[in-house]
């Protein structure tokens, strides 16, 4: 058998049939690569319109003009390996670039073959399918009977409406979180259009997967920057705590150009309006719970409290260990020698983070600014240039 294609080859244009992306094409004419693209993302876009017909129409021209303006796929092999770690999940994930050479990302986070159900559903289905069919890996908010408040200040900031926030919020809540979370200056990429069920968004740097081999000092400053950035999403915004279930090293990346670490999906976090909460001037201590290769919780406990340490703990253990208590797998494993022997702080600091329970327990959240502090006095110590040399 040949492996030579049988069909007639492409030619070059001369029809006068116009389709969409006004190229003009016969039958037998190569499509370009950036009409294929924009095609490709219309064809997204028709498909999330079968479910509610009115809900992303509002979204077409701003979409149109966006797509127009992208020169190409990238499929490089770095973009093919940095997407790897993701492919069991429910996520289609793109590399494009602008004209201006900006490289975005667009995500189409739809469940494809789970919703035809959905189909032209009202509101009230919707909400009674959020509220009763949660599976296990979707997003948490606390307490479940307040959420349409919650949802309708998404709603009105976002402008969007009733069915599109509810197929949002039932689909994956990166598409209403992520966009007010930028404008509020949390650690998450910018969100370029959101086109129906696709995210488009900035081209946020590599997973931490690539930066355990880096050198110890770029270590500490992604270390750094997770400590801060878990204890603003502890902290949250109004009376919302943000709490990341999915602390994972493909679910953190680092851009080494802007020296920034951003948090890249959020569709399983734990969303508690701490206003409601039972002990309001109470904080939450977590205590590992076995799950050998998997993080285990309970959301009870969690909503009761005005604020968990959970994100904390988290972050912490990443740094010390794996999941399976490996300190071997812990990011900033090996400390080197020379910094164990000048900063003996740094792995207490964090053995204690981790190790915290109730009978003798450290404040997470003073473990974790002491932490940072301890990171930037060596990060601005007179002598980081000579250890760089040497590690």
């Amino acid at each position: 058998m040949s492996w030579i294609s049988k069909e007639r080859p492409c030619r070059a244009k001369r029809g006068r049939t116009l389709n969409h992306g006004n190229e003009k094409t016969d039958g037998n004419q190569c499509p370009s690569p950036h009409f294929s693209i924009v095609n490709s993302n219309y064809q997204y876009i028709g498909e999330d319109s079968e479910l509610c017909k009115d809900c992303f129409r509002s979204q077409l021209k701003g979409c149109e003009k966006f797509y127009e303006s992208i020169m190409g796929q990238d499929l490089s092999l770095q973009s093919i390996l940095d997407v790897l770690p993701k492919m069991p999940s429910k996520r289609n994930i793109r590399w494009l670039t602008m004209q201006n050479t900006e490289r975005v990302v667009c995500k189409y986070l739809r469940y494809r073959n789970q919703k035809k159900h959905l189909h032209h559903a009202t509101v009230q289905k919707l909400r009674d399918e959020l509220l009763h069919s949660r599976g296990p890996n979707a997003w948490q908010y606390c307490p479940i009977d307040d959420i349409e408040s919650f949802l309708s200040q998404l709603k009105t900031y976002l402008n969007l409406k009733l069915e599109t926030l509810w197929l949002y919020a039932l689909t994956n809540i990166d598409l209403l979180l992520k966009p007010l979370l930028y404008d509020l200056n949390f650690p998450v990429p910018r969100t370029w259009h959101t086109c129906g069920f696709t995210l488009i968004e900035d081209n946020a740097g590599q997973s931490l997967h690539y930066f355990y081999g880096e050198n110890f000092f770029q270590k500490l400053e992604i270390a750094k920057q997770l400590l801060e950035a878990c204890l603003q999403f502890s902290n949250g915004f109004a009376n919302y705590r943000l709490y990341i279930t999915d602390l994972t090293a493909d679910n953190i990346v680092y851009d080494v150009t802007k020296s920034k670490l951003y948090l890249i999906d959020l569709d399983t976090i734990f969303i508690v309006d701490s206003s409601k909460a039972e002990y309001y001037n109470s904080v939450h201590r977590y205590e590992y719970e076995i799950c050998e290769g998997c993080f285990s919780y309970q959301p009870l406990d969690i909503c009761n409290y005005n604020i968990s340490d959970v994100n904390i703990f988290l972050a912490c253990q990443f740094l010390t260990e794996d999941l399976y208590q490996r300190k071997t797998g812990g990011f900033l494993y090996p400390i080197p020698q020379s910094i164990q022997e000048r900063y003996p702080n740094l792995e207490k600091l964090l053995n204690q983070c981790v190790q915290c329970t109730h009978s003798n327990c450290h404040n997470r959240f003073d473990s974790a600014q002491n932490t940072i502090n301890l990171i930037k006095e060596i990060l601005l110590s007179d002598d980081i240039h000579l250890y760089k040399q040497i590690f």
